[in-house]
C-alpha cells in the first residue's frame, strides 16, 4: 500500500455515523509501521481489493473497515511468543479500534466472526499476534437479536427469589452414575436449600444415564421437593449434542420434567443457540468449553468478554462462566469484565445471570458477593455440595448457612458454631477466604510489604511517553502526566456529574464530569476509563475517545498542581449509577443548558478541568456531542 491507500483505512470517529459501525478494540504486534500494518489488517478484514481493474470507483467508504485510533503501547526486539514469521525491524505492540460498517455481514453470528475473527484478522500480513479484546454493538445492529427470554429478572420470577445469589448446584459424581442415583442426589441437594441442581456440562444422553431416564427421575424430584419445601426449583438439563438434535432433546428433556437446558455453547456453536433459543420455552444455559483455549494468552486470541457478549447476544438466560480462584487460572479483573458485559445495558437485550464457577463452597461465597458487589449472579459449587461429609442435603444448607451470615454480617466462623453442616463444611473444605472479617492488625501487612505508591505515566506534549513518577510527587511537581476525564449522558441528554468525596487529596468537595483518572503504566487509557468508571459509579457501558487535550490547574487548598494529556471519553447509561461513598459525596443528572448557568454564576464550585472541558467540548462546539 501507498500512504494515500493507508490513508483510506483511517476514519475520524466523529465524521461516521455510529449506527453504521460495530467498534473493535484489538491488541496487535506487527512489525514494521504500525500505520501501514493497522491499514493491512482493516483492509484484509472488509474489502482487501477496493477497485475491480479499469474501473473508476473505490469501495472503501462504505465497505472498509477503518482505523478510528491506534495507540503504540511498547517497542520490543520481538513478538511476544514464537511465531513462524520474520519481524522487519522493531515489533511494535499496539491497541487499535476499529469502527467495521455491520452491513458487510448483518446480525447473522457466523458472518459476524467470519469478519471479526477470521482469515482476514488473523492472517494479515506482519501481523502474527492479534488478540479481540473488546466489541461494542450501536442500536441498529441489537435491534436484529432477541436475545435472552427470560433474563435474569424472569430466572428470578420463575424461582421467587428476588434477594439473594441464586444457588445452583453440579451433581456430582459428574459422569458414571445411573439414573435413579442422580436424581436422587439431585433431591438432595433440593432438600437443603439449592435453587437449580444441574447436568455436569460432560454429562450426554448416553446409554449408561440417557436423558430421557435421567430427566423424568429429576423432573419428578424436583416436583417432590417443590411440594416438600414450598420453593420453586429448577432441573438443568444438559442437552449438549450435535446440531440436529438440538430441539429433539429440548422437547423429551422439557416433556420429562426438566425446566432449563444446558448448552456448551462454542463446541455447540452460537448460530445453533439462536436457532434453540426460537424453539425453546424454558431458560437457556450456557457453559464455557472451548473459552480458555481461545484467550488464555494475553497477547492471542479472543478476550473472554467477547464471547460472554455474544452468548447473550445468541440469547442465553444465564452464562457460567470461569469464576474466581487459582484453579480457574482467571483474573479477577477478567471476571469482573464477564459479569460486566452479561449486566451492562446493551439496547433492548435483556440482562444475563452471570455465574461464575471454579470449586466454590459455602467459604468462598462471601468473597464472591464481595467482588460483584451485589446479588445478581449464580453461585454454582459441585463437591461443595454433593462432597460435603454429611451429604448433598447438609452440603447445599451449609450454602445458605452462609449466605444467611452475609447478610447478618456475621463471621462464618460465629455462624458455625450452632449451625452443623456449615461447621462441617469449614472443617472439610477450608480455609476460609480471605474476605472473613480479621482484625484492624492484620489487615495491615508489615511496613516492608506496604502497596507501592500509585505510578503515573509521564508524558510529553505529544502524550509520547518519557517515564513514570508517584502521584504525589508527579502533583507536587506538576509534572505532565496522561490522565483521562469521562462524560457520560442518560436517554434525556443529561450529563451526569459528581461532587468529589470530602477526602480526596486534592479538588475535594468540587463538583466535575462523571469520572477521572489516570491509566496505569502498561494500561490503554480506555481500559482505565472502564476501570475507573466501574470502581466510582458501579457500572460499565461503552466509551468512545472524542478529543485530547492539555491543561494545568493549581489547588490552592492542597497546594498541588494537576497538568495533564487527557483523553476524554463520552458514552451514554440509561440506569441508576451505584455511587462509591469513598469517591463521591453527591451525584446529580444535569442539562447540559443548566451546566452552563451553574458554571456561570458558581465556578468556585466546579474542578477546573471540568469548566475548561465543557466550555471547550459543549459550549465553544455545540456540535462535539
Amino acid at each position: 500500500m501507498n500512504a494515500v491507500d493507508v490513508a483510506g483505512f483511517f476514519a475520524d470517529w466523529g465524521a461516521l455515523n455510529p449506527e453504521e459501525y460495530l467498534l473493535l478494540d484489538y491488541y496487535l504486534e506487527c512489525g514494521g509501521d504500525p500505520r501501514q500494518a493497522a491499514a493491512h489488517f482493516c483492509s484484509e478484514q472488509s474489502t482487501a481489493q477496493w477497485r475491480r481493474q479499469g474501473v473508476d470507483e473505490d469501495l472503501r467508504p462504505r465497505f472498509a473497515a477503518k482505523v478510528v485510533d491506534l495507540q503504540v503501547e511498547a517497542t520490543q526486539s520481538g513478538f511476544s511468543y514464537p511465531v513462524d514469521c520474520p519481524a522487519p525491524g522493531p515489533v511494535h505492540a499496539c491497541r487499535v479500534r476499529i469502527a467495521h460498517p455491520h452491513g458487510n455481514f448483518g446480525p447473522r453470528l457466523p458472518n459476524l466472526l467470519s469478519a471479526i475473527c477470521g482469515e482476514g484478522t488473523f492472517f494479515s500480513p506482519g501481523i502474527p499476534l492479534v488478540k479481540l479484546l473488546d466489541i461494542h454493538f450501536p442500536a441498529t445492529y441489537l435491534a436484529g437479536f432477541e436475545g435472552p427470554r427470560f433474563g435474569v429478572a424472569g430466572l428470578r420470577d420463575l424461582l421467587g427469589v428476588h434477594d439473594r445469589p441464586l444457588f445452583f448446584g453440579v451433581i456430582k459424581p459428574n459422569l458414571g452414575l445411573p439414573p435413579e442415583a442422580f436424581a436422587e442426589a439431585g433431591y438432595q441437594g433440593w432438600l437443603g436449600g439449592l435453587d437449580i441442581a444441574k447436568d455436569d456440562e460432560m454429562l450426554a444422553d448416553m446409554d449408561w444415564c440417557p436423558l430421557a431416564e435421567r430427566s423424568a427421575l429429576l423432573g419428578a424430584a424436583r416436583r417432590r421437593a417443590e411440594a416438600r419445601t414450598g420453593q420453586a426449583k429448577i432441573y438443568l438439563a444438559n442437552i449438549t449434542d450435535e446440531v440436529d438434535r438440538l430441539r429433539d432433546l429440548h422437547d423429551l428433556a422439557v416433556s420429562h420434567g426438566a425446566n432449563a437446558v444446558l448448552v456448551n455453547a462454542l463446541p455447540v456453536g452460537l448460530s445453533a443457540v439462536r436457532m434453540l433459543r426460537r424453539h425453546a420455552r424454558v431458560p437457556l444455559i450456557a457453559h464455557f468449553p472451548l473459552t480458555a483455549a481461545l484467550s488464555r494468552l494475553p497477547h492471542y486470541g479472543i478476550h473472554t468478554r467477547v464471547m460472554t457478549r455474544l452468548q447473550r447476544l445468541a440469547g442465553f438466560d444465564a452464562i457460567i462462566m470461569p469464576g474466581f480462584g487459582p484453579r480457574m487460572m482467571t483474573s479477577a479483573a477478567e471476571v469482573l469484565d464477564n459479569v460486566r458485559a452479561c449486566l451492562e445495558p446493551l439496547g433492548p437485550i435483556k440482562p444475563s445471570l452471570p455465574v461464575p464457577g471454579g470449586s466454590d463452597w459455602a467459604g468462598t461465597l462471601g468473597e464472591v458477593h464481595r467482588l460483584i458487589g451485589g446479588v445478581d449472579f449464580g453461585f454454582v459449587p459441585g463437591r461443595g455440595v454433593f462432597a460435603h461429609p454429611q451429604g448433598p442435603e447438609a452440603g447445599a444448607r451449609s450454602i445458605r448457612q452462609a449466605w444467611e451470615a452475609i447478610a447478618r454480617g456475621i463471621p462464618l466462623e460465629r455462624q458455625a458454631l450452632d449451625h452443623p453442616e456449615l461447621a462441617a463444611a469449614i472443617a472439610a473444605f477450608g480455609p476460609l477466604a480471605a474476605t472473613e472479617p480479621v482484625s484492624a492488625e492484620e489487615q495491615s501487612p508489615p511496613e516492608d510489604q506496604q502497596p507501592l505508591e500509585e505510578q503515573l505515566i509521564l508524558v510529553d506534549h505529544q502524550d509520547r511517553p518519557c517515564g513514570t513518577g508517584g502521584k504525589l510527587a508527579v502533583h507536587q511537581q506538576g509534572l505532565l502526566h496522561r490522565a483521562f476525564s469521562i462524560f457520560v449522558f442518560d436517554d434525556r441528554e443529561r450529563l451526569l456529574l459528581q461532587r468529589r468525596a470530602d477526602g480526596k487529596y486534592h479538588f475535594a468537595r468540587l463538583w466535575s464530569n462523571t469520572c477521572c483518572g489516570h491509566p496505569r503504566p502498561g494500561e490503554a487509557s480506555r481500559d482505565a476509563a472502564q476501570r475507573r468508571l466501574a470502581e466510582e459509579f458501579g457500572f460499565a457501558t461503552a466509551l468512545e475517545e472524542f478529543a485530547q487535550l492539555t491543561y494545568e490547574a493549581r489547588d490552592p487548598a492542597s497546594g498541588l498542581t494537576e497538568h495533564e494529556y487527557l483523553h476524554v471519553f463520552r458514552g451514554r447509561y440509561p440506569g441508576a449509577p451505584l455511587p462509591n461513598p469513598e469517591e463521591i459525596s453527591a451525584w446529580r443528572w444535569v442539562p447540559l443548558a443548566r451546566v452552563e448557568r451553574l458554571l456561570r454564576r458558581r465556578p468556585q464550585a466546579f474542578t477546573p478541568w471540568f469548566a475548561l472541558l465543557f466550555r471547550r467540548l459543549f459550549v465553544q462546539n455545540q456540535t462535539g456531542r
